[in-house]
């Protein structure tokens, strides 16, 4: 069984990866994403993806008064759910100590998993 940093390493760099693909891809990429056999069969079976961001840290990302999740990092997001059929479902935790908390109790990353 792998320890918790383990199983969040290799869905985060999957993430970090395609985020970037999103920002610096061509023109080919801006209007499509190819996928390779194993991402997308990954992101078949997750087609929720946990994320818990940091409540303060603007301009990056933040949660307003409303509590709705904000910043550079909320339009990356919002461009991958688009681009990748996905949806991210945002954990709103108090604080950055408790952000880095639950994922190393592996609460964050928890498995939304279809199959």
């Amino acid at each position: 069984m792998l320890s918790g940093k383990k199983r969040l390493i290799g869905p985060l760099l999957s993430l970090l990866t395609l985020l970037l693909l999103i920002q610096v891809g061509s023109a080919r990429a801006a209007h499509s994403l190819e996928l390779s056999p194993t991402e997308a069969e990954w992101l078949a079976r997750h087609p929720v993806i946990r994320l818990a961001p940091d409540p303060e840290f603007r301009p990056i990302e933040y949660f307003d008064s409303q509590g709705r999740y904000r910043g550079l990092a909320s339009d990356y997001a919002a461009l991958a759910e688009q681009r990748l059929g996905i949806r991210f479902q945002i954990q709103h935790l108090a604080d950055w100590n408790r952000v880095l908390e639950s994922t190393k109790a592996g609460d964050t990353d928890k498995s939304v998993a279809t199959s």
